[in-house]
């Protein structure tokens, strides 16, 4: 089973797929470790394996080449990786799994942009949660203390209920023993 670190905005459950679906195409087992991380060159992947190993790191574009022309607030990160990205990502996890084989670069003869395991396959942003303004989260947080405060309430009320009822229980042992000695002493008080 393929153990996956995401450290991107990528769905680690698109990325998943791709991934088995090429360590099953190319390896004779699917149990690596990748880390997926940002790469610096925008609109293109890059990667990292160690020879002989079963890890490797590949890093994906956040932006569109080009985007580093852009003013911040038109750089916007992908939704959903364009097609020929995925098929840069499927030859770069391709080419990294060849050095944990153990190949240099002249020994490998992989082109995956004839295969077809790659296609289809699309790797989509995660669900952005919805941004939550000070005043929101000032909000929430009253709501959230007068909860736990009022249930604190009815904790204490139950408790004061018990110490009631079992001051009750001892205060009637205590007349039924002061009665018993006023019997003993022939009715009179001591």
């Amino acid at each position: 089973m393929v153990r996956i670190t995401n450290k991107t905005h990528y769905r680690t459950d698109d990325l998943r797929r791709l991934f088995d679906a090429g360590l099953r195409a190319h390896a004779d087992h699917t149990d690596y470790r990748i880390e997926v991380y940002y790469s610096r060159r925008s609109g293109a992947c890059s990667g990292y394996a160690w020879y002989h190993s079963t890890r490797m790191k590949l890093g994906v574009p956040r932006t569109p080449a080009g985007a580093w022309a852009l003013s911040p607030e038109e750089r916007k990160p992908f939704d959903e990786l364009p097609e020929h990205i995925v098929q840069d990502l499927a030859h770069t996890l391709i080419h990294e799994l060849c050095h944990c084989l153990g190949m240099r670069h002249g020994e490998m003869k992989v082109k995956v942009a004839h295969e077809t395991w790659w296609k289809g396959k699309r790797i989509r942003a995660r669900a952005t949660p919805k941004k939550v303004s000070a005043a929101e989260k000032r909000e929430q947080n009253a709501r959230r203390t007068l909860d736990q405060l009022d249930r604190r309430r009815d904790e204490l009320k139950a408790e004061l209920d018990r110490i009631r009822k079992r001051r009750v229980r001892w205060a009637k042992r205590v007349a039924y023993y002061d009665r018993k000695a006023r019997n003993r002493n022939g009715g009179t008080e001591a």
